[in-house]
């Protein structure tokens, strides 16, 4: 199990020539608890470090003058500097990211790479996981294949020396198993082996992988052999006799290069993302309907989008340098002023008023707007506004039609419900309150404060009712059930409604529908029913007596 990061403790050098960048990380070490020994130049450290205690991290940037990044940790990856071979390293830099940055950890012999500006917190994991040694420097792998056992003896030793793990092979077949079955970051191929030649075995390893640096060797002088490796994808060529250390760094710069030209075709497609990026910016800016425009802190107008001459009429040269209360309407100039006021004391502010376009026309626009801070000084005003007339004229038409169905619905003493049948909200109005004998903030919103005033007796009829026409079995829904006041009576009402929205499977979602008072007709037709009923009775009390006048004549007779 790997060791839990602990609060820091530790000593770090952090080297980054540009102040700010050394500062940030120096600050966020120390309240870790780190010692941090920051420097500006690498030579400036290398000096330092070599005549005091040894750190337990070393952070550097990548780009610096004089000695830079990859120099640095090339020296401190060196025998000269084996002191600090072990040491973990952490370069941060905007240069790399993703697996170019994997790349480039490794080419460098460094532990852990951070884009910058960095995360804090990653940062500080990083940190405290290099400290306790959980992330090992991922050695670089070499495959020299030579025929000369002398030759490849000195070349293996160089390389050890520099932390590389190498591989050997005196012929080209063995090379060939080799490189099949082993991801090498550097191949060192002689031309000129016993079972084939070098270039052969250059076009085998290049049609297997493109992620090696291959360098050629040989004691042929001819040019054009140098003109057909490089086109066949070689990093470069050494000449036999050759220095083994001179090796070892045309190893490293051909590394080095090759990242360079990761970093290229980053930085061209990052450009072409960009140039991309501004042409739909540009033209989202021009087909948008919200005019955005700065101001400064009197008011008057600094900028505006293209724009603003499609939707208001007025050129941006008609507008820039007003007071944008020229273009309010009269009327609403003081709320304006009011509202721009607020935005300079720091509150972002919404708000809905009229302007004057250029044709006179008077709209209503929604505007969005908030303070632009400089170095801690409000320095004006920032937003966006947008017409909403076409919308402010519909909810003007909604509003009179709210009123319209309300009063219809007084005038017939009726209650109307709108039912969220997933969520269990129902929306009353008044009408349907009062019926009760309640306000309407007295109901609760919810299909409870319905079903809780059901009479028991018309439960299981409401519930068929309501079944048969959520499953569609029902055109509609209507019933005639009680319904408890706040009096304690029973209210008799007619409920009709029906389900207005469904989902894919037929499932009912919504529904909305009416209250009928029909305690009056009720009352009305019980009176009757009791009138028929008295009748009748008073009908049959005749018929009986007239018989028994009858039965008492005749037993009188006879």
């Amino acid at each position: 199990m790997s060791q839990t990061p602990v609060k820091g403790c530790g000593t770090v050098v952090v080297v980054n020539d540009n102040a700010t960048q050394l500062k940030v990380l120096s600050t966020l070490l120390k309240r870790e608890g780190f010692t941090v020994l920051g420097f500006q130049s690498a030579a400036v450290a290398l000096e330092h470090m070599a005549d005091n205690e040894i750190p337990d991290l070393i952070v550097t940037d990548l780009y610096m003058p004089g000695i830079d990044g990859w120099k640095f940790c090339h020296l401190l990856r060196s025998p000269e500097y084996s002191r600090f071979n072990t040491i973990p390293i952490m370069v941060v830099s905007a240069t790399f990211s993703g697996a170019e940055a994997e790349q480039i950890t490794a080419d460098l012999k460094a532990n852990a790479f951070l884009s910058a500006p960095v995360e804090p917190s990653r940062f500080i994991q990083t940190t405290q996981e290099l400290v306790l040694g959980q992330r090992p420097q991922r050695i670089l792998r070499v495959l020299i294949v030579e025929d000369s056992p002398t030759l490849v003896k000195v070349m293996k030793t160089t390389f050890d020396a520099y932390g590389y793990a190498v591989d050997t092979a005196l012929t080209g077949a063995k090379g060939a198993v080799l490189f099949k079955h082993t991801l090498y970051d550097v191949v060192i191929l002689d031309y000129h082996l016993p079972d084939v030649q070098g270039d052969t075995l250059l076009r085998e390893f290049r049609s297997h992988s493109s992620q090696s640096a291959i360098i050629m060797i040989t004691a042929d002088p001819r040019p054009d052999l140098v003109i057909q490796w490089m086109n066949q994808g070689a990093s470069a060529y050494v000449r036999k006799p050759f220095q083994p250390g001179y090796l070892l760094w045309l190893c490293d710069r051909v590394r080095r290069e090759r990242a360079l030209l990761h970093v290229e075709d980053l930085l061209e497609r990052r450009t072409q993302e960009l140039r991309a990026s501004e042409e739909r910016y540009r033209t989202l800016v021009e087909n948008m309907n919200n005019i955005v425009y700065t101001l400064d802190e009197t008011g008057r107008i600094t900028y505006v989008t293209p724009n603003v001459e499609s939707l208001s009429g007025y050129k941006a040269s008609d507008v820039l340098g007003k007071p944008f209360t020229d273009f309010v309407y009269p009327q609403d100039v003081p709320l304006a002023r009011s509202r721009f006021k607020a935005i300079l004391s720091g509150n972002m502010q919404m708000g809905e008023y009229r302007f004057v376009f250029h044709s006179q026309e008077v709209v209503w626009v929604r505007v969005s707007a908030r303070s632009m801070v400089d170095s801690g000084t409000v320095t004006g005003v920032q937003g966006f506004l947008v017409e909403i007339t076409d919308l402010k004229e519909t909810e003007e038409a909604l509003r009179r039609s709210h009123e319209q169905l309300e009063l219809a619905l007084d005038s017939a003493d009726m209650g109307l419900w709108d039912w969220n049948i997933a969520t269990g909200d129902m929306v009353f109005n008044k009408q349907w309150a009062a019926m009760l004998g309640y306000q309407l903030e007295e109901i609760a919103p919810h299909i409870d404060s319905w079903k809780k005033r059901i009479h028991p007796d018309d439960v299981g009829r409401i519930q068929k009712a309501l079944k048969d026409h959520l499953s569609g079995k029902t055109a509609c829904y209507e019933i005639e059930h009680r319904l408890l006041t706040k009096t304690g009576e029973w209210k008799w009402v007619l409920t009709k409604g029906k389900v207005i929205s469904r989902d894919d499977t037929g499932k009912a979602l919504r529904a909305a529908g009416t209250h009928l008072d029909l305690t009056a007709r009720k009352e009305a037709e019980n009176a009757r029913l009791f009138c028929e009923q008295r009748r009748s009775r008073c009908k049959n009390q005749r018929v009986c007596l007239a018989w028994q006048v009858q039965s008492l004549i005749i037993s009188t007779i006879f």
